[in-house]
């Protein structure tokens, strides 16, 4: 895995957007975008949460969760409020992508889930993308996985 780094301030807020770029062979891009997106999985991947509520079910394909984090002393606690949504892309794949998702994640407000930002817990602003793709070996039929 390939990891890239950026610190920088915006109006006054440290930010840190990351990067990383990851090939995993055997699983399509569907079935990684859905083991992101599926709260049912979500502590398998996530061992930092301590707690995965879901706020809102838009919609089949768009959640919104309030998540919180263990906390890693010395820091305070920390928890997300934010909407998730995956969706199949059809334009403008990379040549030789035979499929493409995504799943993007950003922070929202709601009354009813203040911030508690007193002492206990902070919450945390987030947009996060996952992008994958689907490269088949060459030869295999992108229906079966079988050659073709």
């Amino acid at each position: 895995m390939k990891m890239y780094r950026r610190e920088e301030e915006v109006d006054g807020m440290v930010i840190d957007p990351l990067k990383s770029c990851h090939v995993v062979k055997g699983v399509t891009a569907r079935e990684m975008c859905h083991y992101f997106f599926d709260p049912a999985y979500r502590n398998d991947w996530e061992t930092t949460l301590e707690d995965v509520q879901i706020v809102d079910n838009v919609a089949p394909d768009t959640l919104v969760f309030l998540q919180t984090y263990k906390r890693i002393w010395p820091a305070s606690q920390r928890d997300a409020l934010f909407w998730s949504h995956m969706r199949r892309i059809t334009d403008h794949l990379d040549v030789g992508a035979n499929d493409t998702w995504v799943v993007c994640n950003h922070s929202n407000q709601n009354e009813e889930y203040p911030p508690a930002n007193q002492g206990k817990c902070v919450r945390i602003y987030l947009t996060v993308i996952l992008v994958c793709q689907t490269y088949l070996p060459a030869g295999k039929d992108s229906k079966t996985g079988n050659p073709g």
